[in-house]
């Protein structure tokens, strides 16, 4: 008859002590964040995202810049603004995060001499100025441990884009006009970092505002989507890996 193996046997004192290293690992392990807002979703929902990005600036307002670009008619701009508020209003509440719209609102450039029938570029010059005057009264808290005042422009989508508003948006929004994709409602959003590359090595694309490179410095971006735009836009690679060259439209 062949002997049968013998069983290894662990010693219980170093069982015991394997189980207090495993509790003890779990115990320090963080848990993935889960949402305080949406009951069993196992991450952060897009409320809680920007949140937590304003918390890591020690950002205490959030929220887009909007540049009004078209004169035309008054009563259009005052509903294209009703619309667009509504939107994000309800998007946070279908994240449950109504509250955050006590740090997160509109700021409106509305100055007929300086932003009428302005270009893109134009724009983007007044947001970058803007931006860097106005961003440590905004931001009191967004110091260095030195006290010192640190300028994290970059640091946020607040500060990286701007809505820009011209007759053609404000027109796909008012009067519901399907002109691409998606349900044809949208917005221009200008990446306030973009520089024109004159030497890119592409082949030219048809011209925009004067710029044949793929990349023209703004997209389209979904009205329903601006709540998702400006939690990924956190991310500074989020504009080259998301771009769509108009006539395409962003949708999250």
């Amino acid at each position: 008859m062949s002997k049968q193996p013998r069983k290894s046997v662990v010693p219980a004192e170093v069982a015991a002590r394997g189980q207090a290293i495993l509790a003890e690992l779990h115990a320090s392990a963080e848990p993935p964040p889960r949402s305080q807002r949406t009951r069993g979703l196992k991450r952060f929902n897009s409320a809680d995202m920007i949140e937590e990005q304003m918390k890591e600036c020690g950002h205490e307002m959030g929220g887009y810049v909007l540049y009004r670009n078209t004169y035309n008619s008054d009563a259009d701009w005052k509903e294209f603004l009703v619309r667009l508020n509504a939107e994000l209003e309800h998007t946070f509440e279908l994240y449950n995060g109504k509250d955050i719209l006590e740090k997160f609102s509109l700021t409106v450039m509305d100055n007929k001499e300086l932003f009428n029938a302005a270009s893109t570029n134009d724009i983007r010059q007044h947001f970058q100025a803007w931006a860097s005057q106005n961003y440590l009264s905004e931001q009191p808290q967004a110091k260095d441990h030195d006290e010192h005042a640190v300028v994290r422009v970059e640091g946020s989508s607040r500060y990286r884009y701007a809505i820009y508003a011209d007759a053609e948006c404000l027109h796909s929004i008012v009067q519901g006009d399907v002109v691409a994709v998606n349900d044809g409602r949208w917005v221009k959003m200008i990446r306030s970092a973009w520089k024109q590359d004159l030497d890119d090595g592409e082949e030219p694309y048809e011209p925009l505002e004067g710029v044949t490179q793929y990349d023209v410095g703004w997209m389209k971006v979904e009205l329903s989507s601006l709540v998702e735009f400006y939690e990924h836009g956190y991310d500074p690679n989020y504009w080259d890996r998301s771009y769509r060259r108009s006539p395409e439209i962003l949708s999250l």
